[in-house]
C-alpha cells in the first residue's frame, strides 16, 4: 500500500494541470450536491415555519351561545396547541370616551358613545390580530391576567391613555375598572356600521371581565400545532363536542401549502437533474481519465506490478482529489444555500421566518459527498473495468 500510495502522491505532483482539474470537475459536482442539500433543507425549514405560524385551527360556535364546560373540554385536547375564548358585548366608558366620527352611521351623543368590549382569552388569535389586518405597536396582549385591556391606539391618543392607565367600562349597572397593557393600531371591516363597531372603538379584555359586563361565551378559537395536525384536531372535537358548530380554516391556508409544495417538487425536479447531469459528466471524465492513462498502466504492468496494486493506486489518486473537493463543496455549497435562504427571507418578509435558522446538517452534507465519491468510483470503475480484465500481453501489445 505504501508503494502505491508513493506512486499516487508522484502522478498527482507532477502533473498539476490534470490533477487541478479532477479537483475542480469534482468540487463543482459536489458543490453542486451540497447545495442541493442545502436547497431542500432550506425549503423544508420554510414550509415547516409557514406550516407552523400559519394559524390552522378551527372556531367553536354554540346555539346561540357556547356552553363553557364544552369549550374548555375542547381546550383540553392533545390535538390543540392554543386556544382562545370569546365573549362580546357593548359598553360604555366611564371617565373615557369613544373615538367620534369615524363611522358610516352617526347616532345621538346618548346613544353613540358605546364601545364593542371583546373578551378575550388570548387577543393574539383574534381573526384581525392573526390576519395582521391588527399590530400591537406597544405593551403587551390580553391573555389570562384580570382586569386587563388592549385599546387602539386612536382610542389611547383621543382618551391621553397610556401603558398603565385605567378606565372604567359600565354596562346597565355594572362596571369593571380595567388596566390598560396594550396598544394596537391597523383598521378592519366594520360590518354594522356603527361607531361602536370601528377598530377604533373596540376594546380587548380579559373574559372575566367581559363576562361581569354581562357578555355570553360567543366563539371558542383552537389552534393546531401545525397545518398536518388540523384534521385530528378536528376529528377529536366532533368527538368531544358533537354539539357545537366547528369551522375550521383550512381553506385560507390550503391554497399556500399546496403552491409551497409544488414549487418544493420542481426545485427537486430541477436540482436532482442538475446533479444527474453534473454527475454523469464526472463519470464520464473519471473514466477518461483512466481510459488515458493506459500507457502508464501497461509500463507498470510490464515491471511486474500486479492490477490490484495498480487499482489501489488510482483510488488513492482519487481519494486525494474527492478530498480536496469535498473541502471546497462543503465551504462553497453552504455559503451558497445561506445566500438562498437569506433571499427567500427577505422576500417573504415574515417574522415567523426571520426566525428560523436555516443550516445544512452534517449528516446531508455526509450523504451528498457520499454520492459524489460513489459517482467518481463509477466513473473511475467504468474507465478501469475493460482494461483490467484484459491480460497484460494484451495491454502491452496495443501500445506498440
Amino acid at each position: 500500500m505504501s508503494d502505491a500510495w508513493s506512486r499516487a502522491w508522484r502522478c498527482i505532483i507532477r502533473r498539476p494541470r490534470r490533477s487541478a482539474l479532477m479537483v475542480l470537475l469534482m468540487a463543482v459536482v459536489f458543490t453542486a450536491l451540497v447545495a442541493q442539500s442545502g436547497v431542500r433543507s432550506t425549503m423544508h425549514d420554510v414550509k415547516q415555519a409557514i406550516n407552523t405560524s400559519i394559524g390552522a385551527g378551527f372556531t367553536a360556535h354554540g346555539e346561540p351561545t357556547l356552553d363553557a364546560e364544552q369549550a374548555e373540554r375542547l381546550a383540553h385536547l392533545p390535538e390543540v396547541a392554543q386556544h382562545s375564548l370569546e365573549a362580546e358585548t357593548l359598553a360604555t366608558p366611564a371617565g373615557a370616551s369613544a373615538v367620534p366620527g369615524t363611522g358610516g352611521i352617526q347616532l345621538d351623543p346618548e346613544f353613540g358613545g358605546d364601545v364593542s368590549v371583546i373578551g378575550a382569552g388570548n387577543s393574539a388569535l383574534y381573526p384581525a390580530f392573526q390576519g395582521s389586518l391588527y399590530r400591537l405597536v406597544e405593551g403587551s396582549g390580553v391573555g389570562s391576567g384580570k382586569r386587563q385591556a388592549l385599546v387602539h391606539r386612536a382610542f389611547a391618543e383621543h382618551n391621553s391613555l397610556t401603558v398603565g392607565s385605567t378606565f372604567t367600562l359600565t354596562r346597565e349597572g355594572a362596571e369593571v375598572t380595567v388596566t390598560v397593557v396594550g396598544i394596537f393600531d391597523g383598521k378592519a371591516d366594520n360590518p354594522s356600521g356603527l361607531p361602536s363597531g370601528d377598530s377604533e372603538n373596540q376594546v380587548f379584555v380579559d373574559v372575566a371581565s367581559a363576562q361581569e359586563l354581562g357578555a355570553q361565551l360567543s366563539a371558542g378559537r383552537y389552534l393546531a400545532a401545525s397545518a398536518d395536525q388540523l384534521p385530528a384536531a378536528l376529528h377529536a372535537a366532533e368527538r368531544a363536542a358533537p354539539d357545537l358548530v366547528l369551522d375550521d380554516n383550512s381553506a385560507q391556508f390550503a391554497p399556500v401549502l399546496h403552491a409551497i409544495a409544488g414549487v418544493e417538487r420542481l426545485l427537486t425536479l430541477l436540482l436532482l437533474g442538475l446533479s444527474a447531469a453534473g454527475g454523469s459528466v464526472l463519470a464520464l471524465v473519471s473514466a477518461f481519465w483512466v481510459r488515458g492513462r493506459i500507457r502508464e498502466i501497461g509500463i507498470l504492468l510490464a515491471v511486474g506490478k500486479s492490477k490490484g496494486a495498480i487499482v489501489a493506486q488510482l483510488a488513492l489518486e482519487s481519494g486525494v482529489f474527492a478530498l480536496i473537493a469535498a473541502v471546497i463543496a462543503t465551504v462553497v455549497g453552504q455559503l451558497l444555500s445561506s445566500h438562498l435562504a437569506s433571499t427567500v427571507v427577505a422576500h417573504a418578509g415574515s417574522e415567523a421566518l426571520s426566525a428560523v435558522h436555516f443550516t445544512i446538517s452534517a449528516s446531508s452534507i455526509a450523504i451528498a459527498l457520499g454520492i459524489g465519491v460513489l459517482v467518481t468510483a463509477v466513473g473511475i470503475t467504468v474507465g478501469v473495468f475493460p482494461i483490467m480484465r484484459q491480460r497484460p500481453q494484451h495491454i502491452l501489445s496495443s501500445m506498440s
